[in-house]
């Protein structure tokens, strides 16, 4: 039984120590690409990957998965709706973490907390207004032809919605919403939680 014990307790070490040194290199990855003047334009072709620095900038401005939520409610303010849901740990389940949910006019963040650690997740952005100012002068109506500009084509393509693959960050991404007229209506920061 204590070798069991001793055992998942190591596992757990080692997952949460895999955790850190992960978020660890993606801010090391994240700072060199925020020191690169380097911004790409016009797309060549649907396999380029030389617009990966772009998506991986774009998708690591100001706010990234190791973004605290006191970090978030110093930069946006307090929230319209700040909601907290308890979620059972998936590797611990005597352990209850949390999920916040912050909502603003135009902004709706879900960040998970992990309260014995002291640490926060954030999951997901959508940005759904021009209250953020955003890199490379992409904006909330901004044109398709914009995003394809400076991202190149995207990775996938489902009716109004083109998404972008991070690089950075395991399971990332960036996920653009269009209306019918093609201009942009939503963004999505995606941090998957593995």
């Amino acid at each position: 039984m204590k070798i069991k014990i001793k055992f998942i307790i190591m596992i757990i070490c080692l997952f949460i120590g895999l955790q850190f040194l992960s978020w660890f290199f993606y801010q090391q990855k994240l700072t060199q690409l925020r020191h690169s003047t380097s911004i790409n334009t016009y797309p060549n072709n649907h396999s380029s990957i030389k617009y990966q620095h772009n998506v991986d900038y774009f998708l690591g401005t100001n706010i990234s998965s190791g973004t605290t939520i006191e970090e978030l409610l110093s930069r946006l303010g307090t929230p319209e709706i700040h909601q907290i849901k308890p979620f059972i740990n998936i590797y611990n389940p005597k352990q209850t973490d949390e999920i916040h949910e912050l909502i603003y006019d135009g902004i709706y963040i879900r960040a998970y907390r992990i309260p014995l650690e002291n640490k926060d997740i954030i999951l997901s952005i959508q940005l759904l207004s021009n209250k953020i100012k955003l890199p490379y002068n992409i904006a909330i109506n901004s044109p398709i032809d914009k995003i394809y500009g400076v991202f190149g084509m995207p990775k996938t393509s489902i009716s109004n919605r083109i998404t972008y693959e991070g690089s950075l960050y395991p399971g990332s991404y960036i996920s653009f919403t269009f209306n019918n007229n093609k201009t942009l209506k939503q963004i999505e920061w995606a941090f998957i939680l593995n």
